[in-house]
């Protein structure tokens, strides 16, 4: 292809899309807020709507700062009641929040109001969060804090916390803060899990008539919920009050007696105090153990944890999280793995899709039964993320797709456009994520402008891509088989 038509195709597609209001820019995000068609969020502005619908479910497509006008979303700050006797509004929240493994930072907003969501009776997940604030001053009641969410009745899980927490009071009134990394009080209804939280938490109070805190990596206070499979570390984690040690923890500040923990453990070494209130429930171990898988009894280290001296200080990190690139199925660090014509072979729990690593030639032999398959000629493409279906669209791993057509692709990080270019018959295509615009160019002839069903998206640290939209462009046929759930592409 002519370097002339590619950048006249570039230019065509960007002002095209610059007639056109800035969806990354604009207050209203893509979606329609189902299951299947979730709100696709990429700025403070998209994410508030979250009042306005707290029932939807919302995913995001890039990492978000927080400024200090954020005010925490759903939720009218129930605390220290049970589930049953909560009288659930439609304020609070009830819906699905995917962090698709990006983060929220909050380190801007002042306490305290540095919290996302004030009650959760919803879904938070694969989602990291950075904040932590110094507080001053007297405060008449109770109050709990956490970055993901004040209070829980919900599902939070594959989640993470960083920061640093500070409070400070005097004079006589009652205080009684609870801080967590991630949530401040995790109720009866309220299950916790594949979460961890490295924090730095203090608090110093006056010496009131009565209070105290309860501090923690993870949670605050855990009020008969349920916590599995998370760990702690806090750096000088101390309370003090009328002098003395407070409740403070390594996972939690403290549990009723009736709460529920398995499979949690904290970093002993670098906590500031004994960890009390962690007792036997959360185990404690040393530094260099907590960053040993063998450590972990009876945790999901294939799907959901991974561990590497290289990443996170060498404590585990979520497999999800976009900072790192794991692709599925890689093992830790010192485990091995078999390898298979060049490549690490597996096949994911839910037995989707065969899955090579290493080889990206096309398999010829049948995959898994269930799921979506792709074949190209009658063979059986393989993918490092499974396809997706949304608005009964298929989206596929770009790189395999355009491969498997026999045309490059190019993904330019600085506009997010992705460019593939078939020279046997000098087709090209130009898309940018969460854009639903194809731009198409034959023999550089005339640029035409297609409207796709399905924009380009992001997920699981890969750019998927609308499979029919991108074969019928290199001029494939594409039929779809309903009873085994695959695309065949016919070239």
């Amino acid at each position: 292809m002519k370097k002339r038509n590619f950048l006249a195709l570039t230019l065509v597609l960007s002002l095209a899309l610059g007639l056109a209001p800035a969806a990354s820019a604009a207050s209203v995000p893509s979606g329609s807020g189902t299951e299947s068609d979730p709100f696709r969020i990429t700025s403070q502005e998209e994410l508030e709507i979250i009042s306005d619908f707290p029932s939807a479910h919302y995913v995001l497509m890039n990492d978000i700062t927080l400024d200090s006008s954020w005010q925490p979303l759903a939720g009218s700050g129930t605390s220290y009641v049970r589930r049953e006797d909560v009288n659930l509004s439609e304020a609070d929240f009830q819906g699905v929040l995917d962090g698709n493994g990006y983060t929220i930072d909050l380190s801007d907003v002042p306490a305290p109001r540095q919290t996302l969501i004030r009650t959760n009776f919803g879904t938070i997940r694969n989602l990291r969060l950075v904040g932590g604030y110094d507080a001053y001053g007297d405060y008449l009641e109770d109050w709990a804090d956490g970055l993901a969410a004040d209070n829980n009745y919900g599902l939070v899980e594959n989640c993470s916390a960083e920061g640093t927490f500070r409070v400070t009071t005097d004079g006589s009134y009652r205080v009684h803060p609870t801080i967590g990394g991630l949530v401040g009080t995790n109720y009866d209804s309220g299950v916790i899990q594949n979460c961890y939280g490295i924090v730095d938490i203090m608090a110093t109070l006056g010496s009131g008539s009565g209070g105290g805190a309860n501090l923690g990596a993870v949670l605050g206070e855990n009020y008969y919920g349920t916590i599995i499979n998370c760990y702690g570390v806090v750096t000088n984690g101390y309370s003090t009050y009328r002098g003395d040690a407070d409740l403070s923890g390594g996972v939690c500040g403290t549990q009723r007696s009736d709460s529920v923990s398995s499979g949690c453990y904290y970093d002993r070494d670098v906590q500031g105090h004994s960890a009390r209130s962690d007792g036997t429930r959360h185990i404690g171990k040393s530094t260099a153990a907590m960053k040993m898988q063998v450590s972990y009894t009876g945790w999901d280290f294939n799907n959901v944890w991974y561990i590497d001296p290289a990443l996170n200080n060498g404590y585990p990190v979520l497999r999800v999280d976009q900072r790192f690139d794991i692709p599925a199925g890689t093992p830790s660090a010192g485990n091995s793995s078999g390898s298979q014509s060049g490549g690490t072979t597996i096949t994911d729990d839910s037995g989707q899709i065969e899955i090579t690593f290493g080889d990206n030639s096309s398999s010829t032999s049948t995959p898994s039964s269930g799921g979506i398959k792709v074949t190209v000629n009658g063979q059986y493409l393989t993918f490092d993320q499974p396809p997706v279906a949304q608005n009964n669209r298929v989206l596929v791993p770009m790189r395999a797709i355009f491969e498997a057509l026999g045309a490059q692709v190019e993904w330019n990080p600085e506009n997010q456009t992705i460019l593939g270019y078939r020279a046997s018959d000098d087709r090209a295509i130009l898309m940018e994520l969460n854009i639903p615009t194809m731009a198409r160019q034959v023999g550089g002839g005339d640029i035409y402008l297609i409207d796709l069903d399905v924009a380009p998206t992001a997920m699981n640290n890969r750019t998927l891509v609308p499979v029919r939209a991108i074969a019928e462009s290199f001029n494939c046929t594409v039929d779809w088989d309903q009873t085994s759930q695959t695309v065949i592409i016919t070239d």
